[in-house]
């Protein structure tokens, strides 16, 4: 049994595809970056609000990242 190497299909292989590829993952990472970022500033943001004003939004102090996370239930 030899074990040979398949090579990528030459339209997989050109730089262009390989760039291409690259660039989509680069944008991925930084849409996800992008978006924990996001999710962290609303958790810092709502554990700064008063408890008079997270009642009135609706949440509850144990919610806040869930909120931020996911939203709230129900909207």
């Amino acid at each position: 049994m030899s074990l040979s190497a398949s090579p990528l299909s030459p339209a997989l292989s050109t730089p262009v595809a390989v760039t291409g590829r690259l660039a989509a993952g680069v944008s991925t990472l930084v849409a996800a970056v992008r978006e924990h970022l996001r999710i962290r500033r609303a958790i810092r943001d709502l554990n700064e609000v008063g408890p008079a004003l997270l009642k009135d939004m609706g949440i509850q102090r144990g919610e806040i990242e869930r909120v931020a996370r996911y939203g709230r239930r129900g909207s």
